[in-house]
């Protein structure tokens, strides 16, 4: 996440702020994971890059929670981890809240919620052949 970036280096949230006129609560929400950077107004991205001196596609790098990969069907929308839906589900499936913590085990949580979903098809298939 960004916010172990900045600490890597020791930026203050406050310093961009200040640097940049972005008010402190979305950078904060920006660093700590709770927006996907994804969804944030191009103004405050090119405005963060500039500013820690990297490339729009680095500060996206950087805003990846660890466990992001191009495979991955865990997304965040909202300040919540979802996963994507697949032949095992009718829609997004909520994971959890995003947080420090909650990055640490949300790919568990998937791998289980995901686990859950498939069950749950597969009694309904035995329910509609069973009742026919």
């Amino acid at each position: 996440m960004l916010i172990d970036y900045l600490r890597e280096r020791k930026i203050k949230i406050k310093d961009i702020q200040r640097a940049t006129d972005i008010p402190y609560t979305t950078l904060n929400d920006i660093a700590n994971g709770r927006v996907d950077i994804m969804n944030v107004r191009l103004r405050y991205v090119t405005d963060i890059a500039r500013f820690l001196g990297i490339t729009i596609d680095g500060l996206v790098q950087e805003c990846a929670p660890a466990w992001k990969d191009d495979t991955s069907d865990i997304y965040i929308s909202d300040g919540k981890y979802y996963l994507d839906r697949g032949e095992w589900s009718d829609s997004p499936i909520y994971l959890c809240k995003v947080n420090k913590l909650n990055e640490k085990w949300v790919r568990h949580m998937a791998d289980f919620r995901k686990s859950e979903a498939k069950l749950e098809k597969e009694k309904e298939k035995w329910k509609i052949n069973y009742s026919t």
